[in-house]
């Protein structure tokens, strides 16, 4: 095979090792081909080669060498480093490939302006090359590779772009999370994300228990206090409720003024849910003594807890644009009554929550009362000790 058929054989295949051919047949140009039919279709093809001595000194170029040089200007007699200035630093390779002891060396993505303004993407291949009579000299083998250059850089840019992308849509999830997890209930927005729960208007019918706790002696406390202290403490006690609560997988619901509503049995099943609820309440008073304690001066505020169990629609209720997650019902209201009747320290219960839990807690029973639009007075009890978790087969609870 002559130089010109192991050009065209590398430029076809882009088969770097290919390009050992050149060596063989480079001697058999002149001989086998008219140099000037050889010039045009290697310019044709983007194929350019140079021959250089052990001086790195150009001997030879054929082909297209407006490929590596834009002006078209004779470079031969000049310096190989001059004409290949991407060489710099690689003539100790050079060398082991004049030498033999190295069979060939590749310089990829070599970049040259081109006279329009675009930017060539040249492969450039060393190889060793016996030049009679000069003795061996190398052969510098140059391809275009401008199309697949172009395409890589393309695919590079698409790449950084998506990166970038990427991390936008992190950030901007990040921030989705942080609301989500900040303005509306964890459980809830894990339902939403995880679409167990619609976002729409409407909910369904669950036998629930819902609690309220209420902040006592909260008036009177603000009046003493700047409206900036007056909110880091709220949310100072919110918090320790919220805490207690979420420690026995409650949902908090929402937060009206110095209360926080909670819902046991949703929106994730929760056959228990009645003795989660009081041991919610019964945590909350518990964490409140331990904090009024390492106070220098202990604030005289105290939480009266309120639970009630029984069916209620839990879902998605306000206006069209904006939603509450909560739950509606008798169920509910009662709750709330009971919670603004309750002791300071004190969790009291209704009648289905000691029912669902008879057996489990020891309670006070308490004077039965009527609430508005109540028809009837309605049994009340003060807990005064709650038992262990039921078992997983316990039917009690619904």
């Amino acid at each position: 095979m002559n130089l010109f058929g192991s050009l065209l054989d590398v430029k076809e295949t882009s088969a770097a090792y290919a390009l050992a051919d050149c060596a063989q047949g480079a001697a058999e140009v002149s001989g086998t081909m008219d140099p000037a039919v050889v010039q045009m279709i290697t310019r044709d093809s983007r194929i350019a080669y140079v021959i250089a001595d052990a001086s790195l000194r150009v001997l030879e170029t054929r082909g297209a060498s407006t490929v590596f040089e834009p002006d078209g200007g004779a470079i031969v007699d000049g310096s190989l480093l001059d004409a290949f200035p991407e060489l710099i630093g690689s003539e100790h390779v050079l060398a082991r490939v004049l030498a033999g002891d190295l069979p060939r060396f590749q310089l990829p993505h070599v970049n040259r302006p081109a006279s329009d303004g675009s930017i060539r993407y040249l492969t450039l291949t060393v190889l060793p090359h016996n030049h009679d009579p000069v003795g061996c000299t190398l052969l510098i083998v140059v391809t275009d590779a401008s199309e697949h250059g172009q395409y890589a850089q393309m695919l590079n840019q698409q790449r950084n772009e998506l990166s970038l992308l990427r991390g936008d849509l992190t950030e901007s999830n990040a921030q989705l999370d942080f609301l989500l997890r900040h303005y509306i209930p964890t459980e809830v927005a894990d339902a939403l994300i995880e679409q167990r729960l619609s976002p729409e208007q409407g909910g369904e019918l669950r036998n629930v228990s819902v609690l309220f706790a209420d902040l006592r002696s909260y008036t009177q406390v603000a009046e003493q206090l700047s409206p900036y202290q007056t909110m880091e403490m709220l949310n100072e006690y919110l918090g320790i409720a919220c805490s207690a609560i979420a420690a026995t997988g409650g949902t908090i619901a929402q937060f009206m003024g110095d209360t926080v509503m909670a819902l046991f049995n949703a929106p994730d099943d929760q056959p228990d849910h009645a003795w989660r609820a009081v041991q919610a309440g019964l945590k909350i008073q518990r964490a409140v003594e331990l904090h009024q304690a390492h106070l220098v001066a202990a604030l005289p505020v105290y939480f009266g807890v309120g639970i009630n169990s029984g069916p209620a629609i839990v879902g998605n209720t306000g206006a069209h644009w904006r939603y509450d997650y909560s739950a509606i019902g008798d169920t509910t209201n009662v709750a709330f009554r009971i919670s603004t009747v309750a002791g300071a320290r004190e969790v009291w219960i209704g009648p289905d929550t000691y029912e669902q839990l008879r057996g489990r807690v020891t309670v006070a029973p308490l004077e039965p009362m009527r609430f508005k639009g109540k028809e009837n007075a309605v049994p009340l009890y003060r807990v005064v000790a709650l038992g262990p978790a039921p078992s997983a087969k316990s039917g009690r609870e619904s």
